[in-house]
């Protein structure tokens, strides 16, 4: 029966074009890898998530008891000779038969948790219920604002992307090595970036694309973020930046820089504000200033108008001067009024 499922197994990853086969490394002791557990890897293996590595050699590098029914195991993905990506699962033994899962829940058994409005906070240390009931607030504000109900989320308090790789199994890849200032939202469940509580950037991001109807603008959608958001990332003290934060950087900057203009900032996308963070946008910055007046004298629905633009500049500006008169020719102008007079 098992040489049956296996060459069927096998048939179905050939069949799908796919050559996704896991070995177990010469490293591990070969009693610790029972072959049903290689089948369920190849099984898993195969699916669409793991697509991009089924082309490569895929190996066990560990396996190990965690208590009498599962293992943690760790399959590594070779480009040739190097170590392209890691992965590690938790397995459960039933009756012969082993289920993949990712480790999250076992990694973090031993965390508290807080429930907050309609967010379950998990931590292993330091919540601060001040930041974490604000997000509560935005999380309900920002759903209703699109006419969306609010979401009920896990809210994971981790210190760095690189933990948060950790926790859903990623252990290694070459692409995001050294990535630290990120957070992520997997399903129902965020994972915070560098230990804060707020996550109402990407927030905005998951709302709106449950009511926008025409293409991405990136503009746009940025500005919004940071206007309904924040920068997304923390500051010096790790504290989240927000709004009136940005907006005061901006008038500043343009005020110690004559030279600069609104207008340069914003085509060039300039990361010009090193005492927020280094990853501040200008442009979103100011296209947050233009959310913040369109939403004064068009309400939400001009926001909704504003963010169905549609890509590109053209669009953006197009939009944007239906609503608010606010043209390519006095954006200078118009702008430098806003930022001056306080709308």
């Amino acid at each position: 029966m098992f040489r049956n499922y296996l060459a069927v197994l096998c048939f179905g990853l050939i069949s799908c074009g796919l050559v996704a086969q896991v070995t177990v490394s010469r490293l591990v002791p070969a009693a610790l890898t029972p072959a049903p557990l290689l089948v369920s890897l190849d099984s898993l293996f195969a699916g669409k998530e793991y697509q991009a590595v089924a082309s490569l050699s895929l190996q066990v590098l560990n396996v190990y008891p965690l208590d009498k029914d599962r293992y943690w195991v760790t399959v590594g993905c070779m480009d040739g000779n190097t170590l392209s990506k890691m992965f590690s699962f938790v397995a459960r033994n039933e009756h012969g038969r082993y289920s993949l899962a990712s480790p999250l829940r076992w990694l973090t058994r031993d965390w508290s948790t807080k429930v907050i409005g309609r967010i379950t906070y998990h931590y292993s240390s330091g919540l601060d219920t001040g930041r974490a009931s604000a997000f509560n607030e935005k999380n309900e504000v920002i759903a209703k604002k699109l006419g969306l109900a609010p979401e009920n989320l896990h809210f994971y308090l981790t210190d760095n992307y690189q933990q948060i790789q950790t926790l859903l199994g990623h252990d290694y890849d070459a692409e995001s090595a050294g990535n630290v200032r990120n957070g992520s939202w997997v399903g129902d469940s965020i994972f915070a970036t560098m230990h804060n509580e707020d996550y109402s950037h990407d927030l905005v991001h998951g709302y709106v694309l449950k009511i926008r109807t025409n293409t991405w603008n990136s503009a746009a959608e940025e500005g919004l973020a940071y206007y309904w958001g924040n920068a997304y990332y923390t500051d010096a003290k790790g504290g989240m930046i927000d709004f009136s934060e940005m907006k005061t950087a901006l008038k500043d900057y343009l005020q110690a820089h004559p030279d600069s203009t609104v207008t340069s900032l914003f085509r060039h996308n300039a990361k010009v504000f090193p005492d927020l963070a280094p990853e501040v946008s200008a442009r979103s910055v100011i296209s947050a200033v233009l959310f913040a007046y369109v939403e004064k004298i068009k309400g939400v629905e001009g926001v909704k108008t504003f963010i169905n633009c549609g890509k590109g500049d053209d669009n953006y500006f197009n939009t944007l001067n239906g609503l608010t008169g606010i043209s390519r020719e006095n954006f200078e102008v118009k702008v430098r009024a806003l930022l001056n007079n306080g709308h």
